[in-house]
């Protein structure tokens, strides 16, 4: 068991995305988001989660997407995302400009990439 899991707690861990081209996507390419809640017009808790997201690898993804963020990351404060790693991907906006950014909450050991701002 990872260090600082407890038996109760839930993972997801070793997800991998390779070879996956996206065209013309309105939103992220990827995102995390643990601040889903299914109760209408309630926002869900995103520092309460102990849901464990590690160890997700994502490689030689290309595309367009619609605005600038590759990525968002809205992982929980009380199990933060760790070891979440890009490589050999390249995004391009619809409007030619490269894609760069990388919104992040509570990630640890991100590799590949920088988180450029916040969730």
């Amino acid at each position: 068991m990872p260090t600082g899991l407890t038996t109760s707690q839930t993972v997801a861990r070793n997800l991998t995305f390779h070879n996956i081209t996206v065209s013309n996507l309105r939103g992220e390419s990827f995102a995390i988001d643990q601040c889903t809640s299914f109760v209408s017009g309630v926002k869900g808790n995103c520092n309460s989660s102990k849901f464990a997201i590690m160890d997700i690898n994502i490689s030689n993804v290309t595309g367009t997407l619609s605005g600038s963020t590759v990525a968002k990351f809205q992982c929980s404060a009380a199990a933060p995302c760790s070891g979440i790693t890009m490589t050999d991907s390249s995004y391009k906006t619809t409007s030619g400009s490269v894609a760069t950014g990388y919104k992040c909450s509570n990630v640890k050991n991100a590799k590949g990439f920088t988180c450029t701002g916040g969730v």
